[in-house]
C-alpha cells in the first residue's frame, strides 16, 4: 500500500509531488522483531513449543483449573492467565513469553500432579509429554533471555504508539533500544576465563557454561544462579525457594546458545538502524 510505484502514497504523490510519505513506525518495529525471529530457525521452534504450552492449558478448562490451583499452593500474589502472541499484536511476543517464564513454577507442579495423579492413563501420557519438553535447560535459557531481550522493544513500541509523537525524537528513543542491544550482549564484557598465571588449572562444566552463558539481562542472570551443571549431559534448576529439578543439558548445544544470542542482537540492531535511516 506504501510502494513509490502502485502503493496508494506513490499514485498520490504522481497527483502531488510534494506530498510526504511516512510508513507507521509501529509497524516497522514489529517488523525488525519479525524479521529476527524469521532469521533464526531458534527462535521459531522455541515459539512452536511456548504455543504448544499455552494452547494445552488453554484448550481445557480443567487443566486451567489445575493450574490455578497450582498457584495458589505456590503463592502466587494473584491468578494469572496466559497471554497468546500473535503477529498481529504488537508487542504479544514479549507478553506471552514473559507470562510463561513467570508461570513456570505452577506449570511444572501442574503437569506433575497431571502426570502423577488420579488420572486416566491417556490423561496422565497427555500431560507427561510438554513435562518432559520443558524440563530442558535449552528451553529455560530461551524463555529468560527473551524475557530481557524483548522488554526494551517493547516498551519502544508504546513510545512509538503514543497520540502524538515527534519524529524529530525517533533516533534518539531507538538509540535507547540499541544501547541496550549493545551494552548488554554485543560489548558485553566479561571477566577472563582463564588464569594467565597458571594455564594448569582445569576448568569445570559449571565455570565454563556459566562464563559463555551469562549476559546482563536480570531474568537470565537470575535463571543461571539458580543453575547447576551437574555434567555434560545434565544440570540441576531451583525454580522455587524449596523445589529442584534436573533438566536434560548438552554442552555442545548449550554453548550455541551463546552465539544465539549475540547473532539476534546484531541482527535486530541492524533492523532497528534501518528504520531511521527509511
Amino acid at each position: 500500500m506504501s510502494s513509490d510505484n502502485e502503493g496508494v502514497a506513490g499514485k498520490f504523490m504522481r497527483i502531488i509531488p510534494k506530498l510526504l510519505s511516512f510508513k507507521c513506525l509501529c509497524h516497522q518495529e514489529a517488523l525488525a522483531l519479525k524479521h529476527t525471529y524469521k532469521e533464526f530457525t531458534s527462535l521459531q521452534n522455541f515459539n512452536r513449543q511456548l504455543f504448544e504450552i499455552i494452547g494445552f492449558f488453554e484448550n481445557s478448562p480443567k487443566k486451567l483449573i489445575i493450574l490455578q490451583n497450582s498457584q495458589s499452593q505456590l503463592d502466587y500474589d494473584k491468578i494469572y492467565s496466559f497471554i497468546k502472541g500473535k503477529e498481529i499484536r504488537w508487542n504479544s511476543f514479549f507478553h506471552a513469553t514473559n507470562r510463561v517464564r513467570e508461570l513456570f513454577p505452577a506449570i511444572v507442579e501442574a503437569l506433575k500432579h497431571m502426570s502423577d495423579g488420579p488420572f486416566k492413563k491417556e490423561d496422565k501420557k497427555c500431560a507427561a509429554d510438554p513435562l518432559y519438553k520443558i524440563l530442558d535447560f535449552h528451553f529455560l535459557y530461551r524463555l529468560n533471555w527473551l524475557s530481557d531481550f524483548l522488554a526494551p522493544i517493547c516498551n519502544l513500541n508504546k513510545t512509538l504508539q503514543a497520540s502524538s509523537y515527534k519524529l524529530g525524537d525517533l533516533w534518539s528513543d531507538i538509540q535507547s533500544s540499541i544501547d541496550f542491544l549493545r551494552s548488554c550482549y554485543i560489548n558485553n564484557k566479561k571477566p577472563p576465563l582463564s588464569n594467565s598465571e597458571n594455564l594448569t588449572i582445569k576448568r569445570e562444566t559449571e565455570e565454563i557454561m556459566k562464563h559463555h552463558l551469562s549476559f546482563s539481562g536480570f531474568h537470565l542472570e537470575r535463571f543461571l544462579s539458580e543453575c547447576k551443571f551437574i555434567n555434560d549431559k545434565e544440570a540441576a534448576y531451583k525454580y522455587s525457594d524449596k523445589q529442584i529439578i534436573s533438566l536434560r543439558f548438552e554442552r555442545l548445544q548449550g554453548m550455541g546458545l551463546k552465539f544465539l544470542v549475540l547473532d539476534a542482537a546484531k541482527f535486530l540492531l541492524k533492523e532497528l538502524e534501518s528504520i531511521v535511516s527509511k
